[in-house]
C-alpha cells in the first residue's frame, strides 16, 4: 500500500479488504477469545494481563514512532 498513491483505486480496495478483516478480527476476540479468557482467567489474572498488554503497546507505539 506504501507504494500506492492514496487517491489510487487500488490503495482504496486494498484498504478496504485490510479494514474488513480487522473489524472481523475484533469482532472474533470479543465474542469468542474474550467469553473463554473470562472462563479460566480470575479477575486478578485478566486484570494483570491486561496491564502487561497496555505496556507491551505502549511500548510497541514508542519504538515505531522512534
Amino acid at each position: 500500500m506504501q507504494s500506492l498513491g492514496k487517491d489510487e483505486e487500488e490503495w482504496t480496495a486494498k484498504f478496504t479488504v485490510l479494514k474488513e478483516n480487522v473489524e472481523h478480527h475484533v469482532e472474533e476476540e470479543e465474542g469468542e477469545m474474550f467469553t473463554k479468557a473470562r472462563k479460566v482467567l480470575s479477575e486478578e489474572d485478566a486484570e494483570a494481563l491486561g496491564t502487561r498488554m497496555e505496556k507491551a503497546k505502549h511500548e510497541q507505539m514508542k519504538a515505531a514512532a522512534g
